[in-house]
């Protein structure tokens, strides 16, 4: 009961991915040279570490959220978990969506403070406490026609357009599997690193001598009177001290390795990754072959949320320009991942 198991295998398989999505900037078209007009307004807005947030909160949820508006007179940039964000998918528009809704402040009541995305326009939502009225605020935003919320989603599918998680069912499962290992291991290993002893026909007086701080002491006694004497009825077996037989901790050990390397094939990581050390450890080829296949993940991820991002890209120049439509030298920026 005071013993948790806990694993870090779901985090690092979404940190180890996260860390090679790694957006470098923008490029026009043929050209090695970064876009750099926008980089004083990027650096303001916080554009790339939101980002970076918002790439972490997707692998751990699917979906996560980049909303930009202008406000006292600046251009802010907010990612959103999708805990926090949500929307209506547009179907004249594959990607974007028809409007959204972000939260902004949470109380114990609920929400506390909302926006509301709308084609060229948001509404702000704020309540004081719970069941009064929302005061709501409607202004433009400055973006004709656009929802300025954007959804990243990690590995979308025709059935699936929020995406999906890096923490796959499999691996959900494969980390309790281990959990419960390290369970056992550590119940086994309770007993085994402090031998536990037991002895017959002892009185709890003499007992007592054998009991230590580490470890418990068992005693088997017989039916005794008040004086202490055996009762007539007992059988007065040879007084004997001894061991009790625990398992060796190996099995355990062994189970959590296959589990880590069937974690390791679902995950595409190395095992060194989840601190599985073999006798054997995994050849240069092997380590290869799993951080190649995590970069293939990674450079499609990279292609999944490139448009997107390019969308926000769009927005803060029109918010910062003042002007209703990008011009063909900034809609033609690719996004350069590194």
């Amino acid at each position: 009961e005071q013993y948790a198991s806990v694993l870090g295998w779901n985090a690092t398989a979404v940190d180890t991915l996260a860390r090679r999505v790694q957006l470098d900037g923008f490029v026009r078209p043929g050209s090695v040279d970064r876009f750099t007009d926008l980089d004083a307004a990027l650096r303001r807005t916080r554009f790339f570490s939101q980002f970076k947030m918002a790439v972490q909160s997707m692998l751990i949820y699917g979906p996560a959220f980049i909303a930009t508006v202008r406000s006292g007179g600046m251009t802010k940039v907010q990612a959103f978990s999708a805990r926090d964000a949500t929307g209506i998918w547009d179907d004249e528009r594959p990607g974007q969506l028809r409007c959204g809704i972000a939260v902004q402040e949470w109380e114990h009541f609920g929400v506390k403070r909302a926006l509301l995305f709308y084609p060229g326009a948001a509404i702000q939502l704020t309540r004081r406490t719970f069941g009064a009225d929302w005061e709501v605020q409607r202004f433009r935003t400055g973006l004709p026609g656009r929802v300025s919320l954007r959804p990243l989603t990690f590995l979308p599918q025709l059935d699936k357009p929020w995406g999906q998680s890096r923490i796959t069912r499999p691996m959900l499962s494969l980390t309790r599997s281990a959990a419960r290992s390290f369970l056992r291991a550590e119940m086994n290993g309770e007993i085994y690193g402090y031998p536990q002893l037991y002895g017959t026909n002892m009185s709890p007086k003499l007992a007592a001598q054998f009991a230590s701080g580490m470890a418990k002491f068992f005693a088997v006694d017989v039916h005794r009177d008040e004086h202490g004497a055996p009762m007539p009825s007992s059988e007065v077996p040879e007084t004997k001290i001894g061991q009790v037989q625990v398992g060796s901790q190996q099995p355990h050990l062994d189970s959590l390795r296959s589990t880590a390397m069937l974690y390791a094939a679902e995950s595409h990581l190395s095992p060194d990754k989840l601190g599985v050390i073999h006798d054997n450890p995994s050849s240069t080829d092997a380590i290869d072959r799993a951080d190649g296949e995590l970069n293939d993940l990674a450079e499609e991820t990279g292609r999944d949320v490139r448009e997107p991002i390019l969308d926000v890209l769009h927005d803060v120049w029109l918010l910062e320009n003042g002007a209703v439509s990008v011009p063909d030298d900034v809609a033609a920026l690719e996004a350069d991942f590194h």
